[in-house]
């Protein structure tokens, strides 16, 4: 069976794969966005990562990904057509895969430091939770 098929620039697309290439631990997710910042795991803990630097980092991402599509189209591109352009990476589309981000990577604000993230016992959370 047959998934949706995205657009390469689609900003949930874009997100998934900054995650998978670039935010991705064997335990998980090294990207999370909580009470509204950035937190970025260095190995032991996780640290505050400003939304500049995510901006940065994924706007190179993005332009990566644009330019490894557009060369893919290249080669499928028929002899007597003019070559694709590589799409612009705007401002407009960096922050939609940030808000693509935040929705893929948040988690609830009534966490309380220290807690647990990860495996079984997952999370400090009330039992209604």
């Amino acid at each position: 069976m047959l998934g949706p098929i995205e657009a390469d620039d689609d900003p949930h697309r874009l997100a998934r794969l900054f995650i998978r290439q670039k935010c991705h631990h064997a335990d998980g997710s090294t990207l999370r966005y909580w009470r509204e910042e950035w937190h970025r795991w260095d190995g032991s803990a996780y640290q505050t990562l400003s939304e500049k630097e995510l901006r940065a980092e994924l706007t190179a991402f993005v332009k990566l990904e644009m330019d490894r599509v557009n060369l893919t189209d290249q080669k499928r591109s028929e002899k007597d057509k003019p070559l694709p352009v590589v799409r612009k990476v705007t401002g407009r589309l960096i922050a939609d895969v940030v808000h693509a981000l935040e929705s893929l990577t948040v988690l609830p604000s009534r966490l309380e430091t220290p807690c647990w993230i990860g495996g079984e016992k997952s999370l400090s959370l009330p039992e209604k939770f």
